[in-house]
């Protein structure tokens, strides 16, 4: 869930590990995007998970979002997906999902200093 007006961190589990890849987090509600990749954007941050034998089992992708990414959306539903790209050029995508937004009753960015 993302609040509008808020820096939430939005977090994907995903049965991929991400080596040597270029990763693309979007979010999408009626044709207004955020797209941040891994490569890119200091936003973008994967974490690996591994199961009690060392064995990997899936990576968390998460997406940082600013006060005004989550200000331009409306309430309610948005999707989102993530596809990667791997150094020999192969793409791939996961399932479209969807995320929440929630409302803020101050529709501004605010500051420490204000």
């Amino acid at each position: 869930m993302a609040r509008q007006g808020t820096t939430p961190i939005e977090t994907f589990d995903v049965p991929q590990n991400f080596d040597n890849c270029n990763v693309f987090v979007t979010i999408d509600q009626n044709g207004n995007q955020i797209t941040k990749a891994s490569r890119e954007s200091a936003d973008i941050e994967i974490t690996k998970h591994y199961d009690e034998d060392g064995n990997f089992s899936y990576s968390s992708v998460a997406m940082y979002l600013t006060q005004a990414e989550t200000l331009s959306l409306d309430v309610g539903k948005a999707r989102a997906q993530i596809r990667w790209v791997d150094f020999i050029g192969d793409a791939y995508a996961t399932d479209i999902g969807t995320i929440t937004i929630e409302e803020s009753l101050l529709q501004e960015v605010i500051e420490y200093g204000n």
